[in-house]
């Protein structure tokens, strides 16, 4: 009963969202309106780039042909994908067609739970990219402390500049 719970307070978390344009509580993240309104249209998992996240200015899925072909990312490019939490979202379709999909709080490596559960639910090839294909920050990681950039490259190393 606790996960059906846990997804209620979320619905209805997401409904004030949704009709407010702003998200409310203890850990939100800055989110432009701009990306709630994106989200509507997601048909199975959209990506989209994340402010001030992993050390750096920002991390984003890298987009060819309106395809996710990499990451760009401070920390292991390497896991299948390589995204924070705020930088995805999932249709509730796809949710009720994957039952046995779960989020694991515990039992993943470090930096590895949003990997473990999108590979439960679709593949790289499928995802759908936001935020003009991943050229626009519209989510940011916000914090009341001084942002730490330990990652951030010393030269742009990104092929798009994007403002955060």
């Amino acid at each position: 009963f606790l996960s059906t719970r846990i997804a209620f307070e979320f619905l209805v978390w997401m409904i004030d969202v949704c009709s407010t344009g702003r998200a409310r509580g203890e850990r939100v993240r800055g989110t432009d309106a701009l990306c709630l309104l994106q989200m509507r249209t997601t048909r199975k998992v959209s990506v989209w780039p994340v402010g001030l996240v992993g050390g750096r200015r920002y991390e984003r899925p890298v987009v060819e042909n309106g395809k996710v072909v990499g990451w760009y990312t401070g920390w292991r490019a390497d896991r299948p994908f390589a995204i924070d939490m705020a930088g995805f979202a999932v249709s509730l379709q796809v949710i009720l067609s994957h039952p046995k999909a779960v989020f694991k709080r515990r039992g993943s490596q470090p930096g590895m739970q949003e990997s473990d559960f999108l590979k439960q639910i679709t593949t790289v090839e499928e995802l759908e990219p936001k935020a003009n294909n991943c050229t626009k920050v519209l989510v940011w990681h916000t914090r009341t402390e001084k942002v730490n950039l330990a990652n951030e490259p010393k030269y742009h190393l990104d092929t798009v500049n994007i403002e955060v």
